[in-house]
């Protein structure tokens, strides 16, 4: 399993709105770096179906599912460790055990809708020219 490469990268997604444009990251990622590029998708606040998910042509995605619970207690300080943990085990060739869906569309569906990212505090945007916390996603600039 995996991506048999040697670049992993991370992003935590601000919106669940990404998903729809993972292949998008991928791919300029693998422009820019070649092959050995795989890139891992957090996805924070899903309750639902948590842990690491793929996407059927899409091998060096990675998209995991991080339940909010992450970021309390214990785990506050690092509340991405079990999934970057989980995607170096993945890039260097280990077993992974991960829920399968046929296309983006179909894992943006899946998920719990969040824009978490898109406020910062005091309700302030993260981003110039992004949507409200009410909106799916970024507006047309």
């Amino acid at each position: 399993g995996g991506c048999g490469g040697t670049l992993l990268f991370v992003r935590v997604v601000a919106t669940t709105a990404e998903l729809l444009r993972a292949d998008e990251l991928l791919s300029a990622l693998t422009k820019r770096f070649g092959q050995q590029a795989c890139l891992l998708l957090v996805v924070d606040f899903q309750e639902v179906s948590p842990g690491p998910h793929v996407v059927d042509g899409l091998d060096d995605l990675l998209v995991y599912f991080l339940e909010g619970s992450a970021h309390e207690g214990g785990h506050a300080a690092a509340p991405y460790r079990q999934p970057v943990e989980r995607a170096l085990a993945w890039v260097n060739g280990e077993p992974l055990e991960a829920s399968s869906v046929e296309s983006l569309e179909m894992l943006h569906q899946f998920a719990t809708a969040t824009n978490w990212g898109l406020a910062g505090p005091g309700g302030i945007r993260a981003f110039e020219g992004a949507a409200t916390a009410s909106d799916e996603g970024p507006t047309a600039a």
